[in-house]
This record gives structure tokens, C-alpha cells and sequence, in this order.
């Protein structure tokens, strides 16, 4: 049996300013809520100001759908923060939202000797203190078909 990727314990508080505000929100209410752009339809993550494809600053909030498939991921051996330094080694994983827009998360109830490119990942929504935070595990499916690749 691989190493699992630990849970989070600490945290450093994230800022939330005005262009953030509806995804933490979000969070809060088991949902992904991200910026979609009004003029070309991009929806994109991390939250900002403007459209990252056209630059217009006209953008509503979208919920996306909580699915998607790892594009990349590391694992984290060394801390530089001694508030994680009790969950080594810890996985942040970039994932493709069935939506589109990639994400970076934790990728959490996996043993890191397991996690294959375009393995398929849901959210998961939990709280370190009192902040909601987004994470991903894999789908049940992803996981029979790694146990079967053993």
C-alpha cells in the first residue's frame, strides 16, 4: 500500500477581497463559484478583475458543476510553512473542471503512488478552523480502476 496524501490541519487564512468574495462564499455552500466573462464567455479561476482571455472587466458568477480530471499535480515533501508542516507529505493538484477552467486544489483520500493523469476527481468541500476550503478526491471509478491496475 502507497503513502496517502494527508488531510489539511493548518491553515493560513486566504484574502478575500471583492473579486474572491463569491467563491468563498461559495465554498460555504458546497459550491464552485467562479467569474464568467461578459463579453467572450470565459469562465476562469483564480478570481480577478478582469477576463484573463479579452481583459473586459463585465463578468457575472457561475456555479460549475464540482467534476473534473487531474492535468497536473506535486507532492509537497517540505514544508515552508510550519502550518503544514504536520501533513507531509500533502498533494496539490491542478484539475480541469468538466466546465473548463482549471483549479488548484488539495488532492486529498488518495494514496499518491495511485494519482494518474486524467484520473477522474470530485470536490470536496471542508473546513480547517473557519474557513471552507476546495478540495478533490478520486471518483469511485478511478479508484476500482487503480485497485484492478495492481
Amino acid at each position: 500500500m502507497g503513502e496517502l496524501a494527508q488531510p489539511q490541519k493548518g491553515i493560513i487564512p486566504p484574502p478575500i477581497d471583492a473579486d474572491s468574495a463569491d467563491f468563498w462564499a461559495g465554498l460555504a455552500e458546497r459550491e464552485i463559484r467562479l467569474p464568467k466573462c461578459g463579453s467572450c464567455g470565459t469562465i476562469w479561476f483564480p478570481p480577478t478583475p478582469g477576463c484573463p482571455v479579452c481583459g473586459a472587466t463585465e463578468r457575472s458568477t457561475v456555479v460549475v458543476a464540482p467534476h473534473g480530471r487531474v492535468y497536473s499535480w506535486v507532492v509537497v515533501h517540505r514544508s515552508l510553512q510550519p502550518e503544514f508542516a504536520e501533513e507531509l507529505p500533502y498533494v496539490v493538484a491542478t484539475v480541469e473542471l468538466d466546465d473548463g477552467p482549471r483549479v488548484f486544489a488539495r488532492l486529498l483520500e488518495v494514496e499518491i503512488d495511485r494519482i494518474e493523469p486524467e484520473m477522474g476527481v470530485s470536490a470536496v468541500f471542508y473546513t480547517v478552523g473557519e474557513q471552507w476550503l476546495l478540495g478533490f478526491a478520486p471518483d469511485a471509478a478511478s479508484n476500482d480502476s487503480a485497485k484492478e491496475g495492481s
